[in-house]
C-alpha cells in the first residue's frame, strides 16, 4: 500500500536533509489534521510525519524523518509503543492500543497498520477523555464526604494486600474503627454537623496513619485501616491502636461553636491467623469492633475465635435487623386485653416478632434493646404503626368485628419532632380513625421532657388516640405525674402481679395503684396474669382489664382473628399444666443437685462455628436429653446444634443436641429442653451413672 508518490527527480535515500515530499492534492489534508500520522519503513526509519506528530513527540520533522524511531524516541523503548509496533510489523496485523507518553504527560490512542513500505501509525490524543474517566473512576471508588477510598475500593485493595501477603509470606493487620455514640450526636445536632464531624475525624485519622497504612471510609462513622507489612506482630499493632485512640480523644473536635470530645472503638484481625480471604478477615475485625463497643467503647479488641454465644448472637442480629425492617420480614402478634366483668376482648396489644433465618422466632426483648442502641427503633416503630393501621383497614374491608390496638412507642420515638406528623400521615394513608389506636409509653418516658410529653399527649388526644402508661410501678416516678398528664390507661407491671397472692407488699402496691388510678378516672390493666388465684385477686379489687397467658399468649394475625370471633375467652391454666407435665415426663432421670456445664454452639444450619463457651446449669438429664437453665435467649430449632462439656470427677464428657422447648422462669432466666443428636446409649448411660 503506497500513500505517497515521490517526484521524478531521484533523491538519495541516505540524505537525511532531503525531506521534501510531493503530496497528491487528495492527501494534503494529512498536513493539517489534529491527529498524528507517520510512516515507517521495515528498518524502523521514519519516512514521513505530519505536523501534529511533531507536537505529540515534541520534536521537529528534521529530527525525526530519516532516523530510526527508537533512536530519536528512546523513551518509548520497552513501553507499549515499542511492543505493539513490533507486534504489528512481525505478525503483519493491525494493532490498536492506548498508552501514557511520559515525556509529554499525555494519553495517546495509537492505531498501527502494516503496509508495503513497513508501518503506518495514527495517534489520537485522548488525554481529556482519560481525565474524565479518572474523575468518574475516582467518584466511583471514593467517598464523597471525606474523599477517602470507599467500601468498594477497600474490598478490592484488601484482596490485593492478601494476595501480596500470601505470595511473600508476611502478616497484615486490619483495623476497623467506629466513633463512639456518634448516632446520639447525629440525632441531637443534625446530619449537617454530623457530616462535618466525620470529615474532621477522617482528617485526624489520615494524618496520624500517614504512610503506615491504607485508610478507607466504609460508611456512616465506620473506617478501616490496613496496616503496612512492617506491623507484623500483635504488640506493634496494639501500640499503634492505642495511639490512635489517644490521638482521637486528645483534643476536642470544633464544630460550629460546639466542642465534641470524641472517642473511638477499634476491632483488629490478622491475615492469615483470623481469615484467609477478605470476607472472613472483615467479618472478624467487625466482631472484634463490636466487642469493644460492648465493653463500653474507647478501646481496641483483637479478634478471638473464642467468643461466647451471647456476643455472637447480638452481632448477627445487629447486622440483619436493618435488612429485616427494610424487607418487611418482621411479624406482628397480638395479645388480647380482657374485660374482667364480661370476659370479652376489649383491646389488644401489638407485639413485634422477628422470625430470624438462623435464630428462629425472636421476642421483642431480644432485639428491641438492639434497635434502641443502633437507632433502628425509629424505622421499626414506624413499620409497626403502618402495619397495624393497614391491618385495621383490611379488617374493615372484611367486615370483621375488631377492637382498638395498642402500639408500644419508645421514649426516643415519642419525643421525636416528627412523631405526630408521621402518625397523622399514616392515619391519612390508611383511612383509619384515631380512636382505634392506643399509644403505650413506658413510665420512664414521662420523666425525660415534661413539657414535650404533655404537648404530645394533647396532640394525640386531638386525633382520638388514647394513651396508656406501660409498666407502671417500675420507674419510681412521682404519683403527681398521673394528675399532670392526661393519660387514659394505666398498666400494672407483671413484676407486681407475679407474686400478688403470696407477697403482701406486692398485694399492697397493686391495690393502691388500682384505687389511685380509678380515682383519677383511668382504666387499669394488669399485665402478666397467669393463674386463677391472680385472676380472683384482681376481680376482688375491681381491676378493669387483664392481659396475660391465662387467657391468651401473643398470637399471629390469623389466630387473633379467631379469638375476636369468640363471645368470651375462657382461662387456659389447665392447658399450661398439662404441657409442663409432658415436658417433665420426657426426661426420667433427676439430678440430686444441679450441675454446671460449659455450653457452646458448634453449628447453625450448614455453618460450622468456633465460639467460646458459656456456663449453664443442668437440672435434669436422661438418655434422650437434658434440661438446663441460662440467661441466654435461644431458639427452639433443629438447625442449631449445641455442645455441652460436662466435667464429672476427672472425666470430661461431651454431648450434643438441639433445643426442643423453652420456658421463661424468674430473674430473666430461661429453661430449655435439649434432645440429644447422637444415639450413643453406652456413652450417655455412663454419664448418667456418674451424675446420679
Amino acid at each position: 500500500m503506497k500513500l505517497f508518490k515521490k517526484n521524478s527527480s531521484k533523491k538519495d535515500p541516505e540524505d537525511h536533509n532531503n525531506h521534501q515530499i510531493d503530496l497528491p492534492s487528495s492527501e494534503s489534508i494529512l498536513e493539517n489534521i489534529t491527529n498524528g500520522f507517520l510512516i515507517l519503513d521495515r528498518n524502523w526509519r521514519l519516512k514521513y510525519t505530519n505536523k501534529s506528530m511533531e507536537y505529540f513527540v515534541r520534536k521537529t520533522r528534521d529530527e525525526l524523518i530519516g532516523h530510526n524511531i527508537w533512536d530519536v524516541l528512546p523513551e518509548a523503548v520497552g513501553t507499549k509503543f515499542y511492543h505493539n509496533y513490533h507486534k504489528a510489523m512481525a505478525e503483519q496485523i493491525p494493532v490498536i492500543f492506548e498508552d501514557y507518553y511520559e515525556p509529554t504527560k499525555e494519553w495517546l490512542e495509537i492505531s498501527v497498520f502494516p503496509s508495503e513500505e513497513g508501518l503506518i501509525g495514527y495517534a489520537f490524543n485522548i488525554t481529556e477523555r482519560k481525565n474524565h474517566e479518572q474523575i468518574i473512576e475516582h467518584m466511583a471508588y471514593h467517598d464523597y464526604l471525606t474523599d477517602l477510598p470507599n467500601r468498594r475500593f477497600f474490598e478490592k485493595k484488601l484482596e490485593q494486600f492478601i494476595e501480596q501477603a500470601n505470595e511473600k509470606q508476611y502478616v497484615i493487620a486490619l483495623i476497623y474503627i467506629d466513633m463512639d455514640r456518634f448516632q446520639n450526636i447525629n440525632d441531637t445536632l443534625g446530619h449537617g454537623l454530623g457530616d462535618q464531624l466525620i470529615k474532621e475525624f477522617s482528617v485526624r485519622l489520615v494524618q496520624y496513619i500517614d504512610d503506615k497504612g491504607f485508610v478507607a471510609r466504609l460508611g456512616g462513622d465506620e473506617f478501616a485501616v490496613v496496616l503496612d507489612k512492617q506491623f507484623d506482630n500483635k504488640e506493634e499493632v496494639e501500640k499503634l491502636a492505642d495511639s490512635i485512640i489517644k490521638h482521637i480523644e486528645a483534643s476536642p473536635f470544633l464544630n460550629d461553636d460546639y466542642e465534641h470530645y470524641i472517642t473511638a472503638s477499634l476491632g483488629i484481625s490478622f491475615y492469615p491467623q483470623h481469615g484467609m480471604d477478605a470476607q472472613t478477615l472483615v467479618k472478624n475485625a467487625d466482631i472484634a469492633l463490636y466487642r469493644s463497643k460492648e465493653k463500653g467503647g474507647n478501646r481496641c479488641t483483637f479478634y478471638n475465635p473464642i467468643m461466647d454465644i451471647d456476643s455472637f448472637k447480638r452481632f448477627t442480629l445487629e447486622k440483619d435487623l436493618r435488612l429485616a425492617i427494610h424487607d418487611n420480614k418482621l411479624e406482628l402478634y397480638f395479645q388480647p386485653r380482657i374485660d374482667l366483668k364480661s370476659g370479652k376482648i376489649v383491646s389488644a396489644e401489638s407485639l413485634v416478632r422477628w422470625n430470624h433465618p438462623e435464630w428462629g422466632m425472636l421476642s421483642p426483648a431480644e432485639f428491641i434493646p438492639l434497635a434502641e442502641d443502633t437507632g433502628l427503633i425509629l424505622p421499626l416503630t414506624h413499620w409497626v404503626e403502618l402495619t397495624v393501621c393497614s391491618l385495621i383497614t383490611s379488617w374493615q374491608a372484611e367486615g370483621i368485628s375488631y377492637v382498638p390496638i395498642s402500639i408500644n412507642v419508645s421514649a426516643r420515638q415519642f419525643l421525636s419532632k416528627n412523631f405526630i406528623q408521621s402518625l397523622k400521615q399514616i392515619l391519612q394513608e390508611t383511612q383509619v380513625d384515631g380512636h382505634w389506636l392506643e399509644i403505650e409509653i413506658t413510665e420512664t418516658s414521662i420523666l425525660e421532657n415534661q413539657k414535650l410529653v404533655e404537648s404530645t399527649i394533647s396532640e394525640l388526644k386531638t386525633l382520638g388516640i388514647k394513651v396508656s402508661l406501660d409498666d407502671f410501678g417500675t420507674g419510681y416516678s412521682s404519683l403527681a405525674y398521673l394528675t399532670q398528664y392526661n393519660a387514659d390507661v394505666l398498666k400494672i407491671d407483671k413484676y407486681f402481679i407475679r407474686d400478688v397472692t403470696t407477697n403482701p407488699s406486692n398485694a399492697a402496691v397493686v391495690k393502691s395503684i388500682i384505687h389511685l388510678a380509678q380515682g383519677l378516672g383511668l382504666k387499669v390493666v394488669a399485665e402478666g396474669v397467669e393463674t386463677m388465684d391472680q385472676l380472683t385477686f384482681l376481680k376482688q379489687y375491681e381491676c378493669d382489664e387483664i392481659q396475660g397467658y391465662l387467657f391468651s399468649k401473643p398470637v399471629p394475625v390469623t389466630e387473633f382473628k379467631k379469638l375476636l370471633a369468640k363471645e368470651v375467652l375462657i382461662p387456659s391454666e389447665i392447658n399450661q399444666r398439662i404441657e409442663t407435665d409432658t415436658r417433665q415426663n420426657y426426661f426420667q432421670d433427676h439430678l440430686i443437685f444441679p450441675i454446671s456445664s460449659q455450653m457452646t454452639i458448634i453449628k447453625i444450619k450448614d455453618k460450622v462455628l468456633s465460639l467460646g463457651k458459656t456456663e449453664v446449669l443442668i437440672e435434669e438429664i436422661g438418655a434422650q436429653g437434658l434440661h438446663f437453665l441460662t440467661h441466654l435467649a435461644l431458639a427452639v430449632s433443629k438447625d442449631i446444634i449445641f455442645e455441652f462439656e460436662i466435667e464429672v470427677f476427672t472425666e470430661v464428657i461431651r454431648v450434643y443436641g438441639y433445643i426442643v422447648w423453652k420456658e421463661e422462669v424468674e430473674n430473666n432466666r430461661n429453661r430449655y429442653g435439649l434432645e440429644f443428636t447422637k444415639d450413643d446409649n453406652d456413652h450417655l448411660h455412663h454419664l448418667v451413672q456418674l451424675l446420679m
